[in-house]
């Protein structure tokens, strides 16, 4: 993945939209998560990073909110300009 992108799990591709309804949320509980990282072509100051967030991104009131880049996303940093709970699996570089 080239430096900056972001992948989502999802239930749909929205038809080529982003819509609060397509994120995938797996149920985890009593489950656990697998995955291989192959970081050969990573090079310096790149974080490669696996976490799991609530989506979409909702306002305090519990409305869905679109965000900066129009995804949805949130995470504990306000980076896509909502902020939600976020759980770190990795944090790579």
């Amino acid at each position: 993945m080239p430096h900056g992108t972001k992948a989502y799990l999802a239930t749909s591709n929205g038809n080529g939209a982003f819509t609060p309804s397509m994120y995938y949320a797996p149920n985890l509980l009593g489950g656990s998560i697998a995955y291989d990282v192959n970081l050969s072509q990573s090079t310096c100051s790149c974080n490669a990073a696996l976490y799991l967030i609530n989506m979409p991104a909702k306002n305090a009131a519990g409305n869905d909110v679109a965000g900066k880049a129009g995804d949805y996303y949130c995470d504990a940093n306000d980076v896509g300009g909502s902020w939600c709970g976020e759980l770190d699996i990795m944090e790579a570089n």
